[in-house]
């Protein structure tokens, strides 16, 4: 039988957390391990994952969607040096609408079948298809950054991830930075709810130059602080069995069943 490839959603409660170039960094380590990776754009309206590989989207989701294209995913996706196939977002915002949630769930699926991991970034907050992807994913990768508003909006994501039974996927990943930022180890760990945490340190500045070059900070500082800490944050619960993944149907049932677990917190809080 075969190994099924590790979906790794990347996600935000809002923008500005750096989220993107994690996920590009992600599948970075992972494609520097040999593995055959994917790395799909599922920001469809905003999506900056080619751009930050200094990739020409000449060819996007946008096109296999309206050709309803699963099936020959691959030929849709873009080559990067290091080896990650990107499937791009779409190259301008209007477009997002052709590309629905079930389209997006089928490519992860097909997907699958070239690629040891598939990285999925997604637009920031909680949409129709990151609740779908959210579903099909194998691990949920919370990225956050300092900020009070943002502290805010992660713990009320990862509340509602956790009301929607999918706690035991989650990974929360912070920035560490110095001690008046407001976000510091044991406030990640309040935030989590008792999800994963995986620091990474700030490097703003060095992440910003690797953007302009196209080329992901995993590689050319293969041995820093940032490339460590995301190689470990991509391999962390790695040996924890993963339930198997149920096909995504957000019915009237799943609506319901979200609505009473949140009204149950707040009748307890």
């Amino acid at each position: 039988m075969d190994k099924k490839p590790a979906v790794i959603v990347i996600a935000s409660s809002s923008g500005g957390t750096g989220k993107t170039t994690f996920a590009v960094n992600v599948a970075a380590v992972n494609a520097s391990e040999g593995k055959k990776t994917a790395l799909i754009d599922a920001d469809t309206a905003f999506g900056d994952a080619a751009l930050m590989l200094n990739l020409d989207p000449v060819i996007t989701m946008k096109e296999a969607a309206e050709r309803n294209d699963t099936t020959d995913i691959r030929s849709y996706c873009l080559l990067h040096e290091s080896g990650i196939r990107v499937l791009a977002a779409p190259v301008r915002p209007e477009y997002a609408e052709l590309v629905k949630p079930g389209f997006v769930t089928e490519a992860v699926q097909a997907l699958g079948t070239h690629a040891d991991t598939i990285i999925v970034d997604t637009a920031a907050g909680l949409t129709e298809l990151n609740l779908a992807l959210f579903e099909a994913a194998d691990r949920i990768m919370i990225v956050t950054a300092p900020g009070l508003a943002r502290a805010k909006n992660t713990k009320l994501l990862i509340e509602t991830l956790e009301a929607l039974h999918l706690k035991d996927k989650l990974t929360l990943v912070y920035t560490e930075q110095k001690k008046t930022a407001f976000i510091q180890a044991k406030e990640a760990k309040e935030i989590s709810g008792g999800a994963a945490v995986c620091p990474v340190p700030d490097a703003a500045r060095a992440l910003a130059v690797s953007m302009e070059t196209g080329v992901p900070l995993v590689r050319t500082q293969p041995k820093g602080r940032y490339a460590k800490a995301v190689a470990k944050a991509a391999s962390h619960r790695e040996e924890t069995p993963v339930k198997p993944r149920r096909k995504w149907k957000w019915k009237e049932e799943r609506q319901h069943e979200f609505i009473r677990e949140t009204a149950v917190k707040e009748s307890e809080s």
